[in-house]
């Protein structure tokens, strides 16, 4: 057991380093965004062996990291090392999500290949505090929480000093008010870190005395730009107020950090993020070890949820399912290496009767495929850019709902829009339109859709962009249409599959078991719906390490 006194030092993956014939463990320094590296010779005695981070996306707590080589397309015998750790707030597509970077492993240290900054300068405008040194004149302080500290206790602060609560010790509580002044510029930007209970916790812009914008921090001594649009306040009296009421020490504290007001909004670290997945639901990643070296392929699959409504999604008895597994590999593009993602090829044997569509022109509006129906479909479709603005699918469709996956053709983004799409009013987060660049070689993009009763998975262009996303569409919704907007557009072929389930034998029961099945256990009846239809299991190997496989796998084996 490795104790550091810290609550934040967990997620541990650990993997057999066959050069120095050593296993090798990764896990995180949440709330300082690192990541730690040690070695074993019998996973009882471990040696620290060094640390990467902060780096990249450092807006949330990290979790889950794995560390694996791969591959490079094309490029035979050459393997870099992948990093992946999760972000739990304020990813890309809001909330949390995966991010991952690209190096070497030596066996002792991670050294990423394109260092990303993750702490960008202020943007240009009138600096209303930089707290060096002492309160701005005006400034007023209730209480004994806040005082100036040395920038040396956080990460990514401008100066020598910061306004910092958790100095005074567990318990100190109290606020420190600005002068009341006049919002004249578009943003409002400053750095924060700390606790992130929004009710003991915030920093809050107040316009006619009343609470217009509020934030807290993201739980960690690293800091990182917020910027509030102000616009719709213009020329109104304002009041700044930084206020901690908590009693608690773990993470019971505000860190607050040049304010600036300025015509354009700081960029934070969420900028710096490579992504793994630009969805919503693709959180807690990892991969499995030890598939054999004749298969040769590295395969994950993630958490398919997040953080900002896992608790409130309608589905009982439990909540969240797992995405599909992926096969990854490496791809040069302009000189630089990205992640590549693809559906394991043991999903083609869940496929049934194909449906394939000849190359159809599209007219702005919607197209019907009325051979196309079901909650459990894999979709092949490669369209071709004409004047229209956006193009895509519709799946879900019915009763004026759907899940639109299309492609935006002025941004060459990649995007799924469920606003609309189903039961969306459990929380006010969960109706949104997510997106990732994709380029659209010679004017045509590929999409590759596996939908299933409350999930869509997106690949784009041979999984150079993938998005994944929850739904919960109404029983009975399983139309797909094509669609085009503000122009014309192009279907160049269409294949699509109908996927049986799993269950084998049990897929009667499946539609009326809960978000997940634990292998072994009978569905319970009548229980809620919206079940996925596929799941992945863990086995032990006797006498050895575990030995992880698909369930589709095995069920593909019998």
């Amino acid at each position: 057991m490795i104790d550091i006194g810290s609550k934040a030092f967990r997620d541990p993956k650990v993997f057999w380093y066959e050069p120095d014939q050593r296993w090798i463990m990764v896990l995180v320094r949440a709330t300082q965004r690192k990541v730690s590296f040690y070695a074993s010779a019998d996973l009882k005695q471990w040696e620290h062996l060094s640390d990467f981070g902060p780096a990249g996306a450092i807006g949330g707590v990290w979790e889950c990291p794995d560390l694996f080589p791969l591959a490079v397309e094309g490029s035979a015998g050459l393997t870099r090392w992948v990093l992946s750790v999760d972000v739990d707030r304020r990813a890309e597509a809001g909330g949390s999500g995966a991010q991952y970077f690209i190096g070497s492993f030596d066996g002792r240290r991670f050294l990423v290949d394109e260092p990303r900054k993750h702490f960008f300068p202020p943007p240009k405008g009138q600096v209303m505090a930089t707290f060096d040194k002492h309160l701005p004149a005006a400034w007023k302080r209730t209480g004994d929480a806040f005082k100036i500290g040395s920038s040396d206790l956080v990460t990514g602060a401008r100066g020598p000093g910061v306004l910092h609560s958790g100095l005074s010790g567990g318990g100190a509580t109290g606020s420190v008010t600005s002068p009341t002044f006049t919002l004249e510029g578009d943003y409002l930007s400053f750095l924060v870190g700390g606790g992130r209970n929004e009710e003991k916790l915030a920093v809050e812009l107040l316009v006619d005395e009343r609470v217009a914008r509020r934030t807290a921090g993201y739980n960690g001594d690293v800091l990182d730009w917020i910027s509030w649009d102000i616009r719709p306040f213009r020329k109104r009296p304002a009041v700044l107020r930084v206020t901690d009421h908590s009693t608690d020490d773990y993470e019971g504290y505000l860190v607050v950090d040049h304010i600036v007001v300025s015509n354009d909004p700081a960029r934070s670290s969420v900028h710096q993020g490579r992504w793994v997945d630009h969805g919503t639901d693709f959180y807690a990643v990892t991969s499995w070890s030890g598939i054999p070296t004749t298969d040769g392929r590295r395969i994950w699959l993630a958490w398919m949820n997040n953080w900002l409504y896992a608790e409130d999604i309608p589905t009982a008895p439990w909540r969240s399912a797992m995405t599909i597994p992926r096969e990854l590999s490496l791809r040069v593009e302009k000189d630089s290496l990205r992640l590549v993602q693809a559906p394991i090829r043991e999903l083609r044997r869940l496929r049934q009767g194909l449906v394939q569509i000849a190359a159809t022109p599209l007219s702005a509006g919607e197209k019907v495929l009325e051979q196309i129906r079901g909650d459990q479909l894999e979709l092949e479709a490669t369209f071709e850019t004409g004047s229209a603005q956006t193009m895509g699918l519709i799946v879900q469709r019915g009763d004026r709902q759907g899940t639109v996956v299309g492609y935006d053709i002025p941004e060459g983004e990649l995007f799924v829009d469920r606003r609309g799409a189903g039961r969306e009013d459990f929380s006010p987060a969960f109706a949104a339109r997510s997106s990732g660049p994709l380029a659209a070689p010679d004017g045509r993009v590929k999409l590759h859709l596996f939908v299933d009763r409350s999930s869509v998975e997106i690949f784009g262009n041979d999984g150079r962009t993938v998005l994944t996303a929850r739904v919960f569409p109404k029983q009975g919704n399983q139309g797909v249409a094509l669609f085009a907007k503000g122009g014309d557009a192009r279907l160049v072929s269409l294949k699509a599959w109908k996927l049986r389930s799993i269950w084998g034998a049990a897929s009667g029961h499946a539609q009326a078991t809960g978000e997940t099945m634990q292998a072994g256990l009978t569905p319970r009846p009548n229980a809620p719906l919206h079940s996925p239809a596929r799941v992945s299991v863990s086995i032990p190997k006797p006498g050895g390490a575990w030995r992880e496989v698909s369930e589709i796998q095995k069920i593909m084996s019998d």
